[in-house]
């Protein structure tokens, strides 16, 4: 319980101060070079992440999203299908999510919503 308020510590402030924040649309593609935090606020949306992300939340329902490498990973929708090659955080609140990491360090884990299923890429 420890690690999971420490681990909610740190990725609050980063994505209540999210540089890039998707509000409308149907997605898109983003370098986290030009900003690595991202907050994801639409529903039934498509996105591909690039290079070195910090912190995404995933706030909407029903997206895809590809992530080539994250720190911390909040997914606080229901309904989204994403997969990152390389993760160091995953934090599941929302309902019905799949969430798939890449073979590298298996990262830290937390679900707390129901139907959830997070594994490692075979």
């Amino acid at each position: 319980m420890k690690n999971l308020i420490c681990f909610l510590c740190l990725l609050t402030p980063a994505v209540a101060s999210a540089g890039k924040a998707y509000n409308e649309g149907s997605g898109g593609a983003w370098d986290c070079a030009k900003d690595a935090t991202v907050a994801i606020n639409i529903n039934n949306a498509t996105f591909t992440f690039t290079g070195a992300c910090k912190a995404i939340a995933v706030n909407g329902n029903g997206n895809k999203i590809t992530i080539e490498n994250i720190d911390a990973l909040a997914v606080n929708g229901n309904d989204s299908t994403i997969t990152a090659t390389k993760a160091g955080a995953i934090q599941v609140n929302g309902n019905n999510n799949t969430v798939t990491y890449g073979k590298a360090a298996k990262p830290k884990v937390h679900s707390n919503g129901t139907g959830n299923k997070v594994d490692q890429a075979k």
